[in-house]
C-alpha cells in the first residue's frame, strides 16, 4: 500500500474544511461601496427622482455639478445623503487627508474630498 491516496484523501479533507470556514457573500440588498468606509448608498430600487442604476435602459451618471455647493462647508455625516441626491449619484465616498482609496472609476460614484479640519475641499464623480 501506498502513501499517496492517503495524501490525496488528507489533501481534499483540508480543502472542504478551509471552504466551509470561508464567509457567506452578503445578500444584494445588503451590498453597499465601502471603500473609505464612510459611503452612502442609493436603495437598490433607487429613491423618487434617483432610477436604479441596474433598471433597464437606464444609466446613472454622476454629475458633481449638482454638489459644488458643498465646497467650502464644514462637513457631516448628514450631508450625504443630500450631496448624492444633489449629485445624481449611486453611492457617495468621503475622503480625508490619508484615506487609502481605490483607484477604480465609478461613474456613478461623488467622490467628497476634505481637509484636516473636515471642510469639504472637493467634489468629483468618479
Amino acid at each position: 500500500m501506498t502513501a499517496r491516496p492517503i495524501l490525496v484523501s488528507a489533501a481534499a479533507l483540508a480543502a472542504f474544511a478551509l471552504a466551509a470556514c470561508s464567509p457567506e457573500p452578503p445578500a444584494p440588498e445588503q451590498r453597499a461601496s465601502t471603500d473609505a468606509g464612510n459611503v452612502a448608498t442609493a436603495p437598490a430600487g433607487g429613491t423618487a427622482g434617483t432610477p436604479a442604476a441596474d433598471a433597464p435602459g437606464l444609466t446613472q451618471d454622476c454629475d458633481a455639478d449638482g454638489a459644488r455647493d458643498l465646497v467650502g462647508q464644514a462637513w457631516n455625516d448628514g450631508m450625504q445623503e443630500r450631496a448624492r441626491t444633489a449629485a445624481n449619484a449611486r453611492t457617495v465616498r468621503v475622503v480625508r487627508p490619508d484615506d487609502a482609496v481605490t483607484m477604480d472609476f465609478r461613474g456613478d460614484r461623488l467622490n467628497v474630498l476634505l481637509d484636516a479640519d473636515d471642510r469639504v475641499t472637493e467634489v468629483a464623480c468618479n
